[in-house]
């Protein structure tokens, strides 16, 4: 449905959003895939010289959904590439490659960084122990196997069996090689599997790109990233080359953008997500072609209302309406697929942990006890629980180690005389507390079945998964199907979110665990039938207001000054000094910044008065904005120098911007370097009284 607009630039639904609506586990990742990889293919065709550069952008919210739908991305854009390497089809000589664009604390920015963190990796160990947890502190590469044949990436050592004491020096016996390659110059990542078709013989290296510095110089066919990376555009002079904005350049700009879990963005973020859209839809229009952006989600409410104020565009939900709500044509109901069965718990005379302990031994120790194949055990062999809050989530791993564990023992010796006794070995935990090598590594370990062959092996499924509101997006593991809720979560949306992971390919079972000291809690539980047959209309519609005034006051300078690097030219640090309304045509970025906003609300239907007080409002404040940069400007003195940031401290160096929170110290404009950084903490001043004077 989307092709015509993607083939014909001019065509009107060129500027419609195409939210792809469809309860999760519907296959909305492979049709948006389905999608990119056509895009990428006919602009290589229609132009294999000048197709190159930044084709696609592709958006998410949280790390842990970003690192699922990373792979998936890459093994397409493996596909392509081959296709390419190919030669039956003229797609051009450059490589078809995938960007991971995600943050310092996730990937090396610098090639001298991941040459650190590389060299760091490399150091031989004698020590399992060391050599797991470098692993797990110094592997910033995300990319941890081959996305096309699944080899590991990793080099892995065998220890000696007989060596009980972890501390101990041991030697180990080296197993594959390490598939990552990194200098001062290059940074390469192949597969060390000699049948795979990128390993590092005649340089067929993977079409993979984590380090930022190779992303500016070579930009991506499709540039993977979270949403709050792209608050670096007002930092990043070498941003500009992601949009084909640099000097010189004639490829098209960005042409299709995708964000997934639209319901994500929402809130303050989403505020402040919705202005800087105001500076990525100009510099991706800048060169006369608007991009096609296409939106999906499972739960979401309002969304025209979202979409106009993330957007300013019209938005077509996919798939629309049929006569029937259970067939539509693009998606019909499976009467007969197994589902998830829910089951509410509510104690009466029992506290909530004790009801607790009883729950997670029971689901636990029960499937152990089940005369059943072991291929069939193992999908409901991982107990996933989910929390609201990480307190919770560390008392239950307490719990664990001693009374769930008991509780089991003394059950199991109760009825079958221990014979099916459970031992809760393997617990791990999915938050944020975790590193994103670490949560890399528990999605990998999810994918172990439990078995008699794996076990003889030393390969253990997980016992229990504890989670947070992280897993709530981005996790398909099929073997996952057994769940425990602790507390009703806020928002429906989370609920639904979260206990979708479980039942994707097989029946999944999910129990929760209501508390009797919580209204809520006992009024779900009452009418528990009722909500969950029909909890999709129960989703909470959200709240996005990008051109408020509190809005304005914090980010506009970003937006203004995004702009006026990318789209005017004035790109490098140096040029902050140049700006110049009699030289450069600023009117033409106040004119995008105002014409956005007048068109938000004309489809929001203000009336006159509103809508002219609003308009005053930003114009005063680009306004305000021009002019502290011209009296920064011209308050330099004849041996001083203006530049957008520079760490250097220098007399005769000012900066034109500074980080978010930090202390002002020569009327910088304080900028955000993340999305996330959108509230600042509150102080209170304590005041003392004491003596007979004071009142």
């Amino acid at each position: 449905m989307c092709i015509e607009s993607i083939v014909h630039p001019n065509c009107k639904d060129r500027d419609i959003v195409d939210l792809i609506w469809v309860p999760t586990g519907g296959g909305k990742t492979e049709a948006y895939l389905g999608l990119s990889a056509f895009t990428i293919f006919l602009r290589r065709l229609k132009n294999p010289k000048n197709g190159v550069g930044t084709t696609i952008l592709m958006r998410y919210t949280l790390r842990l959904l970003a690192a699922q739908q990373f792979i998936r991305a890459s093994i397409m854009i493996c596909a392509c590439e081959l296709i390419r390497r190919e030669g039956k089809y003229n797609l051009g000589k450059k490589k078809i490659t995938i960007g991971l664009w995600i943050g310092s604390n996730q990937t090396p920015n610098k090639r001298a960084q991941a040459k650190i963190y590389w060299d760091e990796l490399k150091k031989k160990s004698n020590s399992k122990f060391e050599l797991d947890y470098k692993k797990d502190t110094s592997n910033k590469f995300q990319l941890l196997k081959c996305p096309w044949c699944g080899t590991k990436l990793e080099k892995d050592y065998v220890f000696d069996e007989e060596e009980k004491n972890e501390k101990k020096r041991n030697k180990g016996i080296e197993i594959g090689t390490w598939g990552y390659e990194f200098t001062n110059k290059t940074s390469k990542i192949f597969c060390p599997e000699e049948e795979c078709p990128f390993t590092k013989e005649k340089e067929k290296y993977l079409p993979v790109q984590i380090v930022d510095e190779d992303i500016y110089e070579n930009p991506p066919t499709l540039l993977f990233g979270t949403v709050d990376k792209f608050a670096m555009t007002t930092w990043e002079a070498s941003a500009s080359k992601l949009f084909a904005l640099d000097e010189g350049n004639e490829s098209p700009s960005p042409e299709l953008i995708i964000q997934d879990e639209l319901h994500l963005i929402s809130g303050p973020l989403g505020t402040i997500v919705g202005l800087y859209e105001t500076a990525i839809d100009a510099m991706c229009s800048e060169k006369g072609i608007k991009p096609k952006i296409i939106a999906s989600t499972a739960t979401i409410r309002r969304a025209e209302d979202q979409c106009n104020q993330l957007y300013v565009r019209d938005v077509k939900q996919f798939p629309s309406s049929g006569l029937l709500a259970e067939d539509s044509f693009f998606v019909k109901e499976n009467k007969y697929a197994p589902g998830r069965m829910y089951a509410g718990l509510l104690p009466t005379g029992k506290t909530l942990t004790t009801t607790q302990v009883r729950l997670m031994s029971a689901l636990t120790n029960r499937v152990k006890m089940l005369d059943i194949p072991e291929e069939v055990k193992s999908e409901y062999w991982t107990l996933v629980c989910y929390f609201n809050t990480l307190k919770e989530l560390g008392m239950t791993n307490s719990l664990i180690q001693a009374d769930i564990q008991e509780n089991i023992n003394i059950v199991s010796n109760r009825l079958l005389k221990r014979k099916y006794t459970r031992n809760l070995y393997n617990t791990t935990e999915l938050t944020s507390r975790k590193t994103a090598n670490e949560i890399n590594k528990t999605l990998d370990n999810l994918e172990i079945n439990y078995s008699s062959e794996n076990i003889a092996n030393k390969k253990y499924a997980i016992d229990v998964l504890l989670a947070s509101n992280m897993i709530s997006v981005g996790v398909d593991v099929s073997r996952l199907n057994l769940m425990m809720v602790l507390e009703q979560p806020k928002l429906t949306a989370e609920y639904i979110q979260a206990t979708s992971r479980v039942g994707r390919k097989n029946p999944g079972l999910v129990f929760t665990l209501y508390s009797p000291s919580r209204s809520r809690d006992k009024s779900h539980y009452e009418m528990f039938h009722d909500y969950h047959q029909s909890f999709y209309k129960h989703v909470e519609p959200t709240s996005i207001t990008c051109f408020s005034e509190p809005a304005i006051d914090r980010m506009l300078h970003s937006v203004f000054i995004a702009m006026i690097r990318h789209i005017l030219g004035l790109t490098s640090e140096d040029s902050a000094e140049y700006f110049d309304t009699t030289a450069y045509d600023i009117d033409k970025i106040k004119n995008i910044i105002i014409d956005r906003v007048s068109d938000l609300l004309y489809k929001t239907n203000v009336n006159k008065e509103v809508k002219n007080s609003e308009l005053d409002y930003v114009e005063n404040k680009l306004k305000e904005i021009i002019e502290r940069w011209e009296n920064k400007i011209n308050s330099l003195g004849n041996d001083k120098f203006l530049k957008y940031h520079t760490t250097k401290k220098e007399d005769n160096v000012e900066n034109l911007i500074k980080p978010f929170g930090k202390k002002e110290e020569n009327g910088e404009f304080e900028t955000l370097q993340s999305m996330r950084n959108v509230d600042k903490q509150g102080g209170v001043d304590l005041i003392v009284f004491g003596g007979e004077d004071d009142e």
